[in-house]
């Protein structure tokens, strides 16, 4: 095992491999159904190789795409149309360009191309048609599902200006909404929408909307869509900053009955938080696990025989029927215990707590490590009928 410090932890060597049990035939059955997985595991290989096959492919259309925009430009100069600073600007593109994925590469090469507008307010900005304000939704749901923050502040500029989309995630509307009052009267919430919005148009989030069709019609209306008729302004009249409601099992949830004195520690004088939020000071992201107690050097010594012991305990518990599901699940809960060992180095007791579970729901309950919740979650059982065990 590897401690957040880098240190390195094993158990200690035993001549477990001597032991008769590993010589008898059940052991043995299930020791070639375990190779079985090794299959398994290729095919899953296989599987990510020809999604890596599938993502150059759509890169080099992307790169083509950019060099076939040199076709028409030549085509309309020697018909005499068009412009040689039109032409430059495609082949200066073609110049500065990521290679791998035919995007502009800096900042700076977006500024000498020229290609934004240099709009000096909102009115120079297109104003989104009927048709791409019904795609509002779409863009809001696939930006939320990748993972990206402040999908509400880029909500509210949809609401705000009904701008094209894409227009929207660029450096000079982010200059615009940078300069806004609006921000300014949510601490800069509006200019960080549009950075991430930024990011989505540049990671392809934009050639690849989600299909909202079978998506939850109350949680496609109150989540994702904007909503036109909501006043500009008033919400703010009677503020100098915007209010945030948040709930407090988020900036507290390792809190006790005593929670309203542990509340005051984490406010100033003013009444606002002092740590466990982002760098815009909106949205909370820290949950105290740090309070917990970490595992001590004994326990250290410990962890890695725990883990072995509660591998089989899942085993004994998997309702799979055969034997190779029953292992992989297993290992599948080991893994993910094993990572927020390694991730947190919390000691079997504070990990097996209720207030770690609540925190790693919190963490991972709707991401890509949802496993962590479950295998924490029979970790706690496990440890709740072994703890006084013995782990040799």
């Amino acid at each position: 095992l590897s401690a957040p410090d880098g240190k390195k932890h094993f158990a200690e060597a035993s001549k477990v491999a001597e032991h008769p049990i590993l010589q008898s035939e059940e052991f043995k059955k299930e020791r070639e159904s375990k190779a079985a997985l090794t299959q398994l595991e290729r095919d899953r290989l296989a599987a990510e190789r020809l999604a890596k096959a599938t993502a150059k492919i759509k890169k080099t259309e992307r790169v083509n795409k950019v060099k076939s925009n040199l076709v028409p430009l030549v085509t309309e100069l020697m018909n005499g149309g068009g412009s040689e600073q039109s032409l430059l600007n495609v082949v200066l593109q073609q110049h500065v360009s990521c290679r791998g994925c035919g995007r502009m590469s800096s900042r700076e090469a977006e500024k000498t191309l020229g290609l934004e507008a240099g709009w000096s307010s909102y009115d120079d900005v297109p104003d989104a048609t009927e048709e791409e304000l019904k795609q509002y939704p779409r863009v809001l749901a696939t930006f939320y599902q990748q993972g990206f923050p402040y999908m509400n502040g880029v909500r509210r500029l949809m609401e705000l200006y009904k701008k094209k989309a894409w227009d929207m995630a660029t450096p000079d509307f982010q200059r615009l909404v940078r300069m806004d009052p609006e921000n300014a009267k949510c601490n800069g919430y509006l200019n960080s929408a549009i950075l991430y919005l930024r990011k989505f148009r540049e990671s392809g989030g934009f050639d690849n909307l989600l299909d909202i069709s079978d998506m939850d019609p109350v949680k496609l209306q109150s989540t994702f869509t904007p909503d036109f008729d909501r006043e500009k302004g008033k919400e703010q009249e009677n503020f100098e900053d915007l209010q945030v409601d948040v709930p407090l099992e988020l900036v507290m949830a390792d809190a006790t009955a005593k929670w309203r004195s542990e509340l005051q520690e984490k406010l100033d004088d003013d009444g606002y938080l002092l740590e466990d939020v982002d760098a815009r000071g909106q949205r909370p992201v820290a949950l105290s696990v740090s309070l917990l107690p970490n595992a001590t050097e004994e326990e250290w010594v410990l962890w890695p025989r725990i883990l072995d012991k509660y591998e089989t305990f899942c085993k004994g518990e998997s309702e799979e029927e055969k034997p190779i599901k029953r292992e992989a699940e297993a290992n599948d809960m080991f893994l993910a215990m094993k990572e927020l060992l390694e991730e947190h180095g919390k000691s079997p007791d504070a990990m097996a707590s209720s207030k770690y579970l609540k925190m790693v729901k919190n963490i991972y309950g709707s991401g890509t490590h949802k496993d962590r919740v479950a295998a924490l979650g029979k970790f706690a059982d496990f440890w709740a009928a072994h703890q006084n065990d013995e782990f040799p």
